[in-house]
């Protein structure tokens, strides 16, 4: 699955949604990274 959300908690939310339409039924999902704000200059 692409993640397109702006968050992790966005990511998370796309996947579990997904999931649950797939399998009809409540799921939860997670969606963690590293973020290096130093990178960012």
């Amino acid at each position: 699955m692409e993640e397109t959300g702006d968050t992790f908690e966005a990511n998370a939310r796309l996947k579990s949604e997904a999931a649950a339409k797939a399998l009809n039924k409540r799921v939860i999902a997670d969606d963690s990274g590293l973020e290096v704000f130093a990178l960012k200059r």
